[in-house]
């Protein structure tokens, strides 16, 4: 049987030609480059050799001979022709092997104008300069700012999501607080005023920390402890309907009886003492209460200032120093002998005794609402789930009679994981910033090792200058 083509033994005429690699058969339809202008079409197999140097026109990188401006393309490698260029993936696209797991994002930083490579001279840059960089750039009508400092401000180094969740913190964090008028909106119109405690009191340093979130939600627990107290709440508060007015009304209260001047101290506690007067009944257990007696202002207020000094001792940034928690105490009894309150114990054992120690603690029916309210409050989602870390860290401070009462029991690792939030809620929010204002409203320097990182309003930024400068503040009236 004859070899016919492409079998072994065929002749090489009719053997099929074996492609070349790297070479295209050209498409019907489209013409072939002549190897001069005029000349024909070159043989199979030839190519046709460029001309001499020195007959060709020279010209500038990245420009076409018959343009005079810059390339699109200028200083950057050949894209190559369009019939072979790859196909850009789409966005997102990762090969099957790197899908799962999920690899984060890298962060870029420092967080400002995009770098370029710079264009040499002849593609219209400036050339591989000392102003070369995109960053040395300045804007018309701006000086000598460079282009990110002129359109955004100064240029900030951040952390990238770091940043991103500290500033949610604070957002959610001041939002729960935001249902009342700011409790300091006034008080730099009181210059030198110290208000109850002063810049040297314990008791700026321990409200002023974070962990007075955990020391609020504690006070709260073990007022409910108090059988006629919770029925005043259960009977006359609204706190079911309203929540965070009720946070925010008794968040108020405290940021302005601690930090206030005199005049907002005495506004506050007259605020309170009013709505207090008709708040009077018969408990479950037919015992008359009366909320502006002495007895239970006295209840109220002690487990509050007992509550913040248990928390700032377990949670807080900075231990006390011997003596502090009695002088602490001494400067609440100051407070709440303008309640009328009574009794006010002076040193720290004797509030923890007293409060530990009460007769007329009790179960009751408005205490298990009470309870179930703090324990489940109507909070978004990422709230709440900080929330539960703080109320277990607070239900892990309680005395052990005062837990037995209300029918709550700590959980291992509560405190660890307490003072783990407490850290957080102290990185991204600083300490308070109502502090801050009531020192600059007495001209005092913060103390060693705080740091306030949220801003200050207008005004208090305004007089801060002024004080720096050396010139007279400007007036502000209430």
């Amino acid at each position: 049987m004859p070899a016919g083509p492409g079998w072994p033994g065929a002749s090489p005429r009719h053997r099929p030609r074996a492609r070349r690699r790297g070479r295209h058969r050209a498409r019907r339809g489209t013409r072939r480059r002549t190897a001069s202008a005029g000349g024909s079409p070159p043989a199979r197999g030839s190519s046709a050799r460029p001309g001499p140097r020195s007959a060709r026109r020279p010209a500038v990188r990245g420009r076409s001979s018959a343009s005079s401006r810059p390339g699109r393309r200028c200083g950057r490698p050949p894209r190559g022709s369009r019939r072979t260029r790859r196909r850009p993936r789409r966005r997102g696209w990762r090969p099957a092997s790197a899908r799962w797991p999920r690899r984060p994002r890298p962060v870029r930083r420092p967080t400002g104008w995009p770098r370029r490579r710079p264009r040499s001279r002849e593609c219209g840059g400036r050339g591989r300069g000392t102003g070369s960089s995109s960053s040395a750039r300045t804007v018309a009508g701006r000086g000598k700012q460079s282009a990110p400092e002129a359109l955004h401000g100064p240029v900030r180094f951040s952390s990238g999501p770091l940043d991103a969740v500290k500033a949610r913190v604070v957002a959610a964090t001041n939002g729960l607080f935001s249902h009342v008028p700011p409790p300091l909106e006034h008080t730099l119109s009181f210059p030198g005023d110290p208000g109850v405690f002063g810049p040297e009191s314990v008791a700026w340093r321990v409200i002023g920390d974070s962990s007075a979130f955990i020391g609020g939600i504690r006070a709260l627990l073990a007022q409910a402890a108090h059988p006629e107290v919770a029925a005043g709440v259960s009977d006359h508060s609204r706190y079911r309907n309203d929540p965070l007015g009720r946070l925010s009304r008794t968040a108020a209260y405290v940021t302005a009886t601690a930090f206030g001047a005199m005049p907002e101290v005495g506004h506050a506690i007259a605020t309170v003492r009013r709505r207090h007067r008709p708040v009077q009944g018969l408990s479950h257990r037919a015992e008359p209460y009366d909320a502006d007696a002495p007895d239970m202002a006295a209840w109220v207020h002690n487990s509050l200032a007992e509550s913040f000094l248990v928390a700032y001792e377990v949670y807080g940034a900075q231990p006390l120093a011997p003596g502090d928690a009695d002088r602490y105490a001494r400067e609440q009894a100051r407070l709440g002998a303008l309640h009328h309150a009574a009794p006010l114990p002076e040193t720290a054992a004797e509030l923890e005794r007293w409060i530990a120690e009460h007769p007329a603690l009790a179960p009751s029916p408005g205490q298990r609402e009470a309870i179930d309210f703090l324990r489940r409050p109507p909070l978004p989602f990422g709230v709440r789930l900080v929330y539960g870390f703080l109320f277990r860290a607070a239900v892990a401070t309680l005395p052990p009679r005062i837990r037995e009462v209300i029918g709550v029991r700590t959980r291992p690792g509560a405190v660890p994981l307490g003072r783990f939030v407490t850290r957080a809620l102290r990185a991204s929010l600083g300490s308070s910033p109502s502090w801050r204002l009531a020192l600059i409203r007495v001209d005092a320097p913060p103390p060693a090792g705080v740091r306030f990182r949220q801003p200050l309003p207008p005004e208090a930024e305004a007089l801060r200058a002024a004080r720096a400068a050396g010139t007279s503040a400007p007036s502000r009236t209430a």
